[in-house]
C-alpha cells in the first residue's frame, strides 16, 4: 500500500475577528491537486478551520508526498475520480490532522484561539482470552 513519507507546509494563515471566549470551530479538508513525480507523487490540500460566532479562522496548506508499491494505482485513481478509496483517504486525514495539530496549535496560541486537536474517540474492548 502507499504511504505518505512527508510533506511540507506552503501557506499558514491565523486571525482573531474579536474579543471573548473562544469555543468551537468547524473545519474544512479540501485536496486541491495531485502532481505526478518519477518515484510518486504529491497530494495539495487546504485545511481550514472556522471559529464559532466568527470569532476568528485558521488556513494552513500543504503538500504530502505518496510514495511506496501502489503509488501509481492511486495516482490513476485520483485522475480518474478526483478521490481516493477510503482505506487511503483515511491514512491522508489522519496526516493533515497530525500536521495541523502540531503546527496550528503554535500558531493560533498567541491570538488565544482554540489549538485544532481533534478529538479523539476511545474504545474500550474486551480483553483477549489466551
Amino acid at each position: 500500500m502507499p504511504v505518505i513519507s512527508g510533506g511540507k507546509l506552503t501557506y499558514v494563515e491565523a486571525k482573531r475577528n474579536k474579543d471573548g471566549l473562544c469555543g468551537n470551530y468547524s473545519v474544512n479538508v479540501k485536496i486541491n491537486n495531485a502532481k505526478k513525480g518519477k518515484s510518486g507523487f504529491s497530494i495539495g490540500y487546504s485545511y481550514t478551520a472556522d471559529y464559532s460566532d466568527n470569532m476568528g479562522h485558521l488556513k494552513i496548506e500543504g503538500e504530502a508526498d505518496v510514495m511506496g508499491d501502489g503509488w501509481e494505482k492511486l495516482y490513476e485513481e485520483w485522475e480518474k475520480e478526483k478521490k481516493f478509496n477510503t482505506k487511503f483517504s483515511e491514512v491522508f486525514l489522519s496526516y493533515v490532522a497530525f500536521i495541523v495539530a502540531a503546527n496550528g496549535t503554535l500558531v493560533v496560541r498567541p491570538l488565544n484561539l482554540t489549538p485544532p486537536i481533534p478529538q479523539v474517540r476511545l474504545e474500550i474492548g474486551e480483553e483477549e482470552k489466551k
